[in-house]
């Protein structure tokens, strides 16, 4: 009996020694901000000039799955966690930026088993829209060294896990609307986030965040568009200064931004090209038509002496040309209104015949 007990006490000792030691999930937050802190610091004058440069939208559209497969729509049974980088189904190399938007080929990233509505990108990051339960969710992958702009230490934030990764689930009021957004630092000083805002008084969208985070993936769909830019748009847009591109899934609404402010937007048409009255009273609108199709002029003042935007309806979609935040100074209508007119659109909805980056916008 004596001996019996004597091997059960060595077999409880040995297996204390061999006892996996508890993760330390806090510590990892703390050194995650830590580094955060120091970050900020010597980023925050790039950021603002970076930031800067990015005021005005473009849009883009992304296609199927790598391999051509349609992206299965509905919200998927969240993928295990795991503890270990090894073998990780999240992403876990950094996304390094390209020397030019242009050179953008495909996505670094997909969404994995969720119907992707829209993508989007920036100088800093790639970014895609995805549904769940009917609600539209924001993931944005961040460049190498890029700061979100979000704190991963929020007072009011969640210590959690993505896929083994520290991150913080945060849910607060946000100038009269209700924000939910998970950030985790998915490679060293790279940052992923998903995030959500809408009206205050929705019910907590914890659980939905976390599923479409837990589904993000490395690789990505091809990027190609349904437009290219014409030769009348070389004098007026330097391709080199393209900052955003946006384009929603059916590829029916496009924006495309730059550096001067020069924003280029399509949509389907609704107004036949004509003046449909402007929202604002100290504005004024003319109709006028280019090479057949019919457009219009808003104006910043009543005798159209400072132009706002130029509107041509050409095929179906309204394409648009503004300056964000100012007037259209120093270009002609005519010029604008022939940029506008040049825009080749694809024959079809085969994302096969579309064009890449470099050759829709004259790279």
């Amino acid at each position: 009996m004596n001996d019996d007990l004597e091997v059960l006490r060595r077999l409880v000792d040995y297996h204390d020694h061999i006892a996996a030691p508890p993760v330390a999930v806090a510590d990892d937050l703390r050194r995650g901000r830590r580094r955060v802190r120091r970050r900020r610091a010597v980023v925050a004058g790039t950021l603002a000039a970076g930031l800067a440069s990015a005021v005005a939208a473009v849009t883009l559209v992304i296609g199927a799955e790598p391999g051509g497969r349609p992206e299965p729509a509905g919200p998927p049974s969240p993928p295990a966690s795991t503890d270990s980088r090894r073998g990780s189904p999240g992403l876990v190399a950094p996304l390094i930026a390209p020397d030019s938007m242009l050179d953008v080929r495909e996505l670094g990233f997909r969404v994995e088993g969720l119907q992707t509505v829209g993508g989007r990108l920036l100088a800093d990051r790639q970014e895609v829209e995805v549904v769940v339960e009917r609600a539209t969710y924001s993931v944005e992958v961040y460049y190498q060294g890029r700061d979100p702009e979000l704190s991963a230490s929020d007072p009011s934030g969640q210590e959690i896990r993505v896929h083994g990764v520290a991150g913080t689930l945060v849910e607060r009021p946000d100038f009269g609307s209700h924000l939910t957004y998970l950030i985790w630092e998915y490679a060293p000083d790279s940052w992923a986030v998903v995030r959500r805002s809408e009206d205050s008084s929705v019910p907590s969208r914890k659980a939905e965040v976390l599923v479409v985070a837990e589904a993000v993936r490395p690789g990505g769909p091809a990027v190609r568009v349904p437009f290219r830019l014409g030769t009348a748009s070389a004098p007026l847009l330097r391709s080199e200064t393209l900052v955003e591109v946006w384009m929603s899934r059916d590829a029916a609404s496009w924006r495309a931004s730059y550096e001067s402010g020069l924003g280029l937007v399509g949509n389907p048409s609704t107004s036949g090209g004509r003046c449909g009255g402007s929202a604002m009273a100290s504005r004024s609108e003319r109709s006028f038509s280019h090479r057949g199709h019919p457009g219009c002029v808003e104006a910043v003042d009543e005798d159209l002496s400072e132009v706002g935007s130029v509107e041509l309806e050409v095929d179906g979609q309204t394409r648009q040309v503004h300056r964000h935040g100012a007037p259209l100074a120093g270009y002609r209508v005519e010029d604008l209104a022939d940029l506008l007119a040049g825009i080749t659109v694809a024959s079809s909805d085969d994302r096969a015949i579309w064009f890449d980056l470099a050759t829709a916008f004259g790279g």
